[in-house]
């Protein structure tokens, strides 16, 4: 048996009056699990008994598991939820009325893009077709196709009508 005292350490300072015992204890003759004979210990047996066991019931899960399973069976995890339900039906923006703000509110349109698509609303005069917003710097086909369904143009429906002669 071999016992040494050490000075106890609490928050980095050495404290002169507690002291710890460290009892250590060698077996002598061999290791403390496994006899000279290369027999197993008894907690080793029953170790390795609770391991197969529990490889057993493991083994009867999983095949009941897949038996369960239904052959060719499709699993539908994905359900459809109509569009009104995820985001409300937002009335179309107006290029000819809207703020800044508005127009922010378009999806790929930011602070500059509102900004640019107002001033070529002052240069230019009003929008005569929602297309026409593609000659503004930074739209281009694909952003105009995010944004066609959110985007109108007060007078578009009165110049069809004018066009078609008043019919």
């Amino acid at each position: 048996m071999y016992r040494e005292a050490y000075p106890f350490q609490s928050g980095g300072k050495k404290r002169r009056d507690s002291t710890v015992q460290l009892l250590v204890y060698q077996k002598t003759g061999g290791s403390s699990t496994v006899s000279r004979w290369g027999k197993p210990t008894k907690s080793e047996i029953i170790l390795l008994g609770l391991t197969a066991a529990f490889l057993c019931t493991l083994a009867v899960l999983s095949a009941q598991d897949r038996q369960e399973r239904i052959p060719g069976a499709v699993i539908e995890t994905e359900v459809e939820v109509p569009r009104e339900e995820i985001a409300p039906d937002f009335p179309p923006v107006d290029l000819n009325t809207a703020t800044a703000e508005e127009l922010d509110t378009l999806p790929g349109i930011g602070e500059s893009l509102a900004g640019r698509i107002i001033a070529y609303r002052e240069a230019n005069g009003p929008f005569r077709t929602i297309e026409q917003i593609m000659e503004v710097s930074g739209i281009g086909e694909a952003k105009f196709a995010e944004l066609k369904d959110r985007i109108t143009v007060d007078n578009e429906g009165d110049m069809t009508n004018e066009d078609s002669g008043g019919r």
